[in-house]
């Protein structure tokens, strides 16, 4: 099941139906789009995109070679056709709800686009679970509240989705927050290294303590590149 990936795509906005056909057409069966904003300092590189603008978030699935091809090509932008600043990066997908799901979700198009030149087990100069996504979720309002303890903690910045939860009463009362208001998701790239004193930093400052209320996690990246 190793194989088996989530690839998240962060890119301005513009550029999201290309990036869409783009995977389509190299075998990834299914791709969700999400409209998403950075929120990276103007002088500050962000690792989901350069500044503060509008985004595009895209989610799709691949498997195998399908997968490696995907990230191959991503890197080296062969025969696309984008000008974009961006980044995809991949999660392990460890267990799947079922054989039909699983049968989709490793779906490889026969007819899918192949890359130039020879495709290898790996993706060429990829750092490997070196990276941490961490994921914050508060209040809608407080993006900035928690971006500016991760940039403390030597975050270069993120990337943001609008988002509605949904909590039942006992847990809500238990952790005494809720997750059924408007929420805002905030998707930050960091090194292993950093990882502990950013989410340290957003539960200080961005915490359940504070209006933002956060509940903050991460997952490991498998691979990551920068598109250009």
């Amino acid at each position: 099941m190793s194989e088996l990936k989530m690839i998240i795509t962060v890119m301005e906005r513009e550029f999201g139906e290309k990036f869409m056909t783009f995977l389509r057409e190299r075998g990834s069966p299914s791709v969700l789009s999400v409209p998403a904003n950075g929120t990276a300092c103007d002088e500050t590189l962000d690792s989901l995109g350069i500044e503060a603008t509008e985004k595009t978030m895209l989610f799709s699935f691949a498997y195998g070679s399908t997968y490696r091809n995907i990230m191959q090509e991503l890197k080296h932008a062969i025969g696309t056709g984008i000008q974009s600043n961006g980044i995809a990066l991949s999660v392990s997908i460890e267990s799947v709800g079922g054989a039909t799901s699983l049968q989709y979700l490793k779906y490889e198009d026969e007819n899918a686009v192949e890359i130039k030149g020879k495709a290898d087990n790996k993706v060429d100069d990829m750092e490997k679970n070196e990276h941490q996504l961490i994921i914050a979720i508060a209040n809608q309002g407080y993006t900035e509240l928690v971006m500016n303890a991760a940039r403390k903690a030597n975050a270069s910045g993120g990337t943001v989705i609008h988002a509605k939860g949904t909590c039942n009463a006992a847990a809500e009362k238990f952790c005494k927050l809720s997750l059924a208001d408007e929420k805002e998701m905030v998707f930050i790239i960091a090194k292993e290294k950093d990882k502990a004193g950013i989410m340290k930093a957003i539960m200080q400052k961005a915490g359940k303590d504070t209006p933002a209320h956060s509940v903050v996690f991460t997952m490991p990246v498998s691979d990551i590149v920068g598109i250009e």
